[in-house]
């Protein structure tokens, strides 16, 4: 059933959170692990950051992402 079928989007930032998780948040590491360049990963972090949105809510019961303080802005 469709229900059972989850985002594509929480699906990819849940792979990415664990990703990072296991790399020790090292965005080149988890980059290469998942087969996409650390640019990539930085700017899907980023977007996240930009929203404001945590990955934690009820609705996916995914952990929040943290984004690396080299990314961060001031």
């Amino acid at each position: 059933p469709a229900g059972d079928i989850r985002p594509l989007a929480v699906v990819e930032r849940e792979a990415i959170e664990h990703a990072l998780a296991l790399c020790g948040g090292h965005v080149t590491r988890a980059a290469a692990a998942l087969h996409v360049s650390a640019s990539t990963l930085y700017r899907k972090l980023q977007a996240w950051s930009d929203t404001g949105v945590p990955a934690s809510d009820a609705e996916t019961g995914a952990s929040a992402a943290r984004v690396p303080r080299s990314t961060r802005t001031s």
